[in-house]
């Protein structure tokens, strides 16, 4: 097959440097000239396209027949060797083409002069739309050729130029290949153009627009719309600025559908904790990831800002009230048998433990203020926030021991979690008496577990 893709090669330029051959007067005059079209260069054209076709066709037969002779020779004449023929066929047949399309690209490259730049451009064009080549190949070829450079601007311009005249005849999937590698291309145009470089970005311009164009059914839109978020979550840092009116438009196409998938002001919204209705259908509209307690969305669409975000004070809204420790494994999509420590949640109960703390440090202030004016401690608000807090402590050191128990959360990565937050809270370094005497009716119970 290599012996084959050489003689191929071989073999075009030979025809090609025939074809492009010049006489020193034109070549000195290279730029002045203005050589109008004729029946001349028709003829030539078809031609060279003949030539060309022969070639294309004979490489991929004799590639073919000396792979199916090996293989005969190794395996014999049996039924398997007869199946693998075909795929091994077209295997060459590609290899034959992507060699050729090479050659004639580099030869296109080379060219210092538009009108046998475009002569080349034409044969490949012919090559393609009577299927001698594939249009996907010739296409991925041009775009990924080192010297497709905005400052090769003859071979920019034709490149781009026979990619939209072909671009019809590839299959989605190389059309969602080729308007990646469009994009990439596009990051090389320079930000501050100048007059002389404007049909540059206009080559590129008209690509792009023809894969975004919902008429031509070249590429389903969520195709593009997903490869777009996947590329540019941010909306914001587009390729180049020539482009961002056209993308920016074709993902707000979108917006509406987004909007159908979404619930209106979800991050706002909060469960009914019930005792046993974690696995209701309804609680699939409040899961989280388990590593970034973000919600998890339907394909990537343009939701609102809000809806991509961490919500972790959703989780620790559920972790508030009692009889929630089945629905917080729902919500995060932990398997309690699979034993998988959740980071998350380990952060939202050391944030539920500081806030607990932050209270009991207020209530302390708001009781010697009260006894410093009165001469008492108040009669009301006290006892209440009194006999709720054991209540709370008792909820949260319930969840500490059904969490490290099923190993959900680590019990000394959360101690050293506690103590770091502490001592970045001023507050509660005023009351340290306080706080270990706090913290340690919330983890009562967690001596039993060990």
């Amino acid at each position: 097959m290599e012996d084959s893709a050489l003689m191929t090669e071989g073999r075009i330029n030979e025809v090609l440097a025939d074809i492009l051959k010049v006489d020193a007067l034109q070549e000195a005059l290279v730029n002045l000239l203005v050589v109008p079209k004729s029946e001349k260069d028709t003829t030539r054209l078809a031609t060279v396209c003949t030539e060309l076709q022969r070639v294309f066709t004979e490489a991929s037969t004799e590639a073919a027949n000396a792979t199916s002779a090996a293989q005969d020779g190794q395996q014999g004449a049996n039924q398997k060797a007869t199946e693998n023929t075909k795929p091994v066929g077209v295997e060459v047949s590609t290899r034959i083409q992507e060699t050729g399309v090479s050659t004639i690209v580099s030869v296109l490259a080379r060219q210092n002069n538009a009108y046998r730049a475009q002569f080349v451009a034409s044969t490949l064009t012919h090559l393609s739309t009577t299927n001698t080549v594939s249009p996907k190949v010739v296409c991925l070829c041009l775009l990924m050729d080192e010297n497709l450079i905005p400052d090769n601007d003859i071979f920019w311009v034709t490149a781009f130029g026979i990619i939209k005249k072909i671009l019809t005849g590839v299959d989605y999937k190389g059309v969602r290949e080729i308007m990646k590698m469009c994009l990439e291309r596009a990051r090389q145009l320079p930000t501050n153009l100048r007059r002389s470089q404007l049909h540059l970005v206009d080559a590129l311009y008209e690509v792009m627009k023809l894969i975004f164009d919902r008429n031509a059914s070249l590429l389903p839109g969520y195709f593009i719309v997903n490869e777009l978020l996947k590329l540019y979550p941010d909306y914001k840092h587009w390729p180049h600025w020539k482009l961002a009116s056209l993308l920016t438009d074709f993902v707000d196409k979108f917006r509406r559908a987004a909007q159908m998938l979404s619930i209106v002001v979800r991050p706002k919204l909060r469960p009914i904790v019930e005792h046993a209705g974690h696995n209701s259908p309804s609680i699939n509209s409040w899961k989280l990831d388990s590593v970034t307690l973000k919600f998890q969305l339907k394909g990537a669409l343009p939701y609102t800002p809000e809806l991509l975000e961490p919500q972790p004070f959703l989780l620790r809204y559920i972790l508030r009230q009692p009889y929630s420790r089945e629905m917080v494994c729902t919500v995060i999509d932990i398997q309690k048998k699979q034993k998988q420590r959740c980071i998350a949640l380990e952060e939202q109960l050391v944030e539920l433990i500081i806030a607990a703390l932050e209270q009991d440090c207020s209530r302390v202030d708001n009781s010697g203020s009260g006894s410093s004016t009165n001469g008492s401690p108040s009669n009301g608000s006290s006892s209440t926030c009194a006999d709720h807090s054991p209540c709370f402590c008792a909820h949260l050191s319930s969840l500490l021991i059904y969490f490290v128990l099923f190993q959900l959360i680590s019990f000394p990565s959360l101690v050293l979690r506690l103590h770091e937050k502490r001592c970045c809270i001023p507050s509660l370094n005023q009351y340290q008496y306080l706080t270990t005497l706090t913290l340690g009716v919330s983890c009562r119970w967690l001596p039993c577990v060990f």
